[in-house]
């Protein structure tokens, strides 16, 4: 197992593994990378590689359905580790986010079409009331929503600063 798994059981790390490779369809040769960047977010954020793997499983289906890379799905969730002390209820949030900009009307809105830091950069641009969001969003996802909106400047620094930590350390 790589070094980035220290202190973590051989259960959790091969969970924590297997459900980004589930979640994200990624392949089996990935392994080192997917836990070294599970690492590398857990040193970089507020979330631990177990609440990052708990999240995953939530969320991840639809992160990859919306186009987001295993590395851009471990940066929403750190982006929103801060606000949810449960990982089960970021990754459900997170999870109700990418299905409603994924059905939603303005292409411009949707991740899979535009990208998921121009999509929120479009977001940001729309200026929408908080009306307007809940409609957009749902109730459950508003929060998720708005930190990610927020903080979209920390959430696009985040990939990189996970991949140069991995190259670096790992």
């Amino acid at each position: 197992m790589s070094k980035a798994a220290d202190g973590m059981t051989v259960e959790d790390t091969a969970k924590a593994i297997t459900t980004v490779m589930n979640q994200l369809n990624v392949s089996a040769s990935e392994a080192t990378g997917i836990i070294n960047s599970l690492a590398a977010g857990s040193q970089k954020g507020a979330g631990d590689i177990n609440y990052l793997a708990t999240a995953l499983e939530k969320a991840g289906a639809q992160a990859g359905a919306a186009g987001l890379s295993y590395q851009q799905a471990i940066a929403a969730i750190e982006t929103l580790a801060p606000k949810f002390s449960s990982a089960e209820v970021a990754g459900t949030a997170l999870n109700t986010l990418f299905i409603r900009l994924s059905t939603q009307a303005n292409s411009n809105f949707n991740p899979a079409i535009v990208g998921i830091e121009k999509a929120l950069d479009n977001l940001a641009k729309a200026n929408l009331t908080a009306e307007q969001k809940v409609k957009l969003f749902g109730q459950s996802s508003l929060l998720a929503a708005n930190t990610l909106i927020e903080q979209r400047e920390a959430f696009k620094g985040i990939p990189g600063l996970i991949t140069a930590v991995t190259e670096k350390h790992y």
